[in-house]
């Protein structure tokens, strides 16, 4: 695109000048301008012969020399503009994938920033969770003693259960316990008197 506006800017500007006039500072300014285009050498030497005569003393040679430049020019920029639209769908394609791109680090800049605030509420949660152990940890600490005097007292009611259930044993035994009967009486022995008869 450079290339091109620089070869317009040229063939419309210092050359169209130097075709009219005889200037030497334009000329070589012309000169200067025209070698990045890549002209034939010996047709840009004869250039310097031509346009530093007056337009009106040209001859044959001098306007064949003219010609041969607007071919040169006209060429250079056909071969620019070609390269351009060759180049358009290239840069088409570019400009495609960047579009792509942008949308891929849009999608991935917002998933990010999801991932951060997910990672952050994590981050939130943890530390409760740890102020919850911590809590509980200290809970658990300080109920030690407490379970430490229930396990005693537990024991001596065990104990006590103990001595209470034998007692009861031993009085559901003698509850349970039959008298004997009183013994029989002894048959009273027939009156003595009545063997003496």
């Amino acid at each position: 695109a450079d290339r091109k506006a620089k070869l317009e800017a040229v063939f419309g500007g210092d050359y169209a000048l130097i075709k009219e006039t005889t200037d030497a500072k334009l000329l070589k300014s012309f000169l200067r301008g025209s070698r990045d285009f890549g002209f034939d050498a010996q047709l840009m030497s004869a250039a310097e012969s031509t346009f530093a005569k007056p337009a009106g003393e040209r001859g044959m040679f001098d306007n064949l020399v003219t010609k041969e430049l607007d071919i040169a020019f006209s060429t250079s920029i056909a071969a620019a503009e070609e390269l351009l639209s060759q180049g358009e769908p290239a840069k088409a394609e570019r400009a495609a994938k960047v579009e792509a791109a942008g949308v891929e680090a849009g999608a991935k800049a917002e998933a990010e920033a999801a991932a951060k605030e997910e990672f952050a509420a994590a981050q939130k949660a943890l530390g409760e969770a740890t102020a919850q152990r911590k809590g509980a940890e200290k809970a658990a600490k300080d109920f030690g003693p407490e379970l430490a005097a229930a396990n005693k007292e537990l024991s001596a009611a065990s104990k006590e259960l103990i001595e209470c259930e034998a007692t009861l044993a031993t009085f559901d035994e003698l509850r349970e316990r039959t008298t004997p009967p009183p013994p029989a009486p002894e048959p009273e022995a027939p009156p003595a008197e009545a063997e003496e008869e």
